[in-house]
Order: C-alpha cells, then structure tokens, then sequence
C-alpha cells in the first residue's frame, strides 16, 4: 500500500508495506491530515491509565485526570520534530519519528483534523501465547513461555498486556506485539534473496533439488545461528535490536551465511529422491538428422540406487524394440519423472 505525503521536494508515493508497524501508522497520519504534510499526531496509550499509574502516583493522577479517566487509554498530541529531514529519505525520517514516540504509546489520529481520531491503525487482531512467542522470535526478540506469563505481573516498558479472554484463554493484540517489537530491531537487506544464495550455491545442479523446501530450511538454520546473538530472521530482513552497531550486526550476518551448513542440508532435499521412473525418447539420428520422437524405454527407477542422470550412459544396443535400431550415436532424451508423471529433469545424452 502507498501513500502520497508532500514535501519540499514535492508528492512521494510512500510503501508503507516496507515500514515498521508504528511508522507505517504515521504515513498514514501523515497522508491523510488536510495539507498531506507531516505534522503532530494523536497518540494514545496502549494500557489504560489506571494499568500504567504507579500507586504511589495513583491520587496525583486522579486529581489531575478525574477518576473516570482511569480505564480508559491517556491520549496526548506528539508534536512534529523536523530535525533536518529534507537531509534524509522520506522512509527514513518516518523511521526516525517512529523511534522518537513515547514508549507505550501509538498513533492514533491526525492532530490536523477537527476530531484528532482517524483511526488509521490496522483492525485489532488478537492472538494467542503461541503466536506471541512466534512473533517475536520471528522478529529477533525470543521470549520463553515463564517470562511471557511474567508480563502479566511485571510488564517491560512498552509491553500491551493481555488484550482480552477468551474463556480462560488470554489473547493479545497483533498490532501491540508488533509494536512493542518495533522498538528493537533494525532491518538489514542483503543484496538478495535467501533463496538467491541457495540458486547461486548450487549453480548449474540447481535442477536437482527442491529449491523452496532447501530455501525454507536454510531460513530455519540461519535463525537459529541468528538467535544466539539476539538476532533474527523474517522472510529475506535480517533483524538485530537497535542497539546493536550495524557494523557487528552486518558480521553476524555474514557468520551466518557462512556457518549454516547448506552443503549438509542438500541431500535431504535431493529432488532425484522423488524419481519413479525413467524414460527415453528419440531426439536426431547420427547425423543429426531428427527423427521422429518416440519413448524407446520407460522403466522403474531402482530404488536401491541414486539414479544419477549426469552418469547414465546409453548403450544403443540396450534401447529399442527391435535389435540394431537405435545405432550408437543417436540422441536421446533421458528424462526422470515423479509418480505424477511430471518431469523432475532431463538429460540429452548421445549413446554408444
């Protein structure tokens, strides 16, 4: 989704699908309010006032807000810090105003509007502690299950809190989560894909293997190598918290691709595993005439065996119905094909 803000520079379309939660929230803000410009925000707590209320505090803020304002989230207007932004992308700067918000808190609405409530954030989506704790081991930021159940008593800065039961089961709201991880990583894109490292470590075998199930499981290994330094992986973002210099987490990375033993996971993903058959066909004669394409051998594969298609060698005299009609020299078509029928890979190879 993009979204028009204007500048000094003029209009430009922003991606807010490549922003954090929180400034993809202010690109909207920002797109949405009467002069499309960035400027203050609403921006509303995401506990209620009473949850984040010391109670040595408790009388001050009640004298301050009125008793009624206790179960209901503190709502403040964030103002807007240029800090030399023209110097930056406009990706960046909101990057960089969503750094600078409050912890605890989310935008909520244009503070350029009449009513400061354009309810721009996303539909709340409530999930469960599993999914929590995929969450934010997906976004670099593992947590076990007796430190979630530990938030509920002792929440960090920034932590939403359950959102809501479901029977006795606690729920928590995506959008909080993803929030509250924000506020810890940074995003580093490599100069391809996960499974451009794979395509380009197999080179010319890359036919041989299933390339997504081998993606998906070097992905894996990757994040585990990831999370012994607080690091993680999400699709092809490499995720370190903002603490973390670029420089050493830009190291870890390349530990990583290095360390993570693709060359060990490639048997277990051998695509000849899955080869039912093999069949020949007749491509050109000796001399190199074409002739006519017709299966001279379809037979079962030996399992016993790894049927190696770069290895077979076709003897003529082996081939054919009748003795002495495919002569050495012929081209064929040597082909591998799954218990679907479909073609796994193929060969020509000239026989002898």
């Amino acid at each position: 989704m993009t979204v028009p803000i204007s500048t000094t520079a003029g209009v430009v379309d922003v991606d807010t699908t490549t922003l954090t939660p929180t400034a993809a929230a202010l690109a909207r803000l920002w797109s949405a309010n009467p002069l499309h410009t960035p400027g203050p925000v609403h921006l509303e707590s995401i506990r209620t006032l009473r949850e984040m209320t010391p109670p040595e505090q408790m009388a001050e803020v009640i004298a301050w807000y009125g008793e009624d304002a206790l179960d209901r989230p503190h709502r403040v207007v964030w103002p807007y810090h240029a800090r030399g932004h023209r110097a930056h992308p406009l990706a960046e700067e909101l990057e960089r105003q969503a750094a600078a918000l409050p912890v605890g808190y989310r935008p909520v609405g244009s503070a350029l509007d009449e009513d400061g409530d354009t309810a721009l954030v996303d539909d709340e989506d409530f999930i469960t502690s599993d999914e929590v704790l995929e969450l934010m081991t997906r976004h670099g930021r593992p947590i076990g299950r007796t430190t979630l159940a530990n938030y509920k008593h002792q929440p960090p800065a920034g932590w939403p809190g359950i959102a809501r039961y479901v029977g006795r089961t606690p729920q928590w709201s995506r959008r909080g989560v993803l929030e509250y991880v924000s506020r810890f990583i940074s995003a580093y894109t490599s100069s391809g894909t996960v499974r451009d490292y794979v395509v380009a470590f197999l080179g010319e075998f890359v036919d041989h293997y299933h390339v997504d199930r081998l993606t998906d499981a070097f992905r894996e290994g990757l994040r585990d190598h990831l999370r012994e330094h607080g690091m993680g992986l999400d699709g092809d973002r490499f995720l370190a918290p903002r603490s973390m210099p670029e420089a050493e987490a830009e190291a870890h990375i390349r530990d990583a691709l290095s360390s993570v033993e693709l060359g060990q996971m490639i048997d277990d993903f051998d695509r000849h595993d899955d080869a039912e058959r093999m069949v020949v066909t007749v491509l050109t004669a000796p001399d190199g005439t074409p002739m006519e394409q017709r299966v001279v051998q379809d037979e079962p594969v030996d399992r016993t065996k790894r049927p190696d298609i770069d290895a077979i060698r076709l003897v003529a005299a082996g081939l054919g119905d009748e003795p002495g009609e495919i002569e050495p020299g012929t081209v064929c078509r040597v082909a591998l094909v799954d218990a679907d029928g479909d073609e796994i890979m193929t060969r020509d190879v000239r026989t002898w």
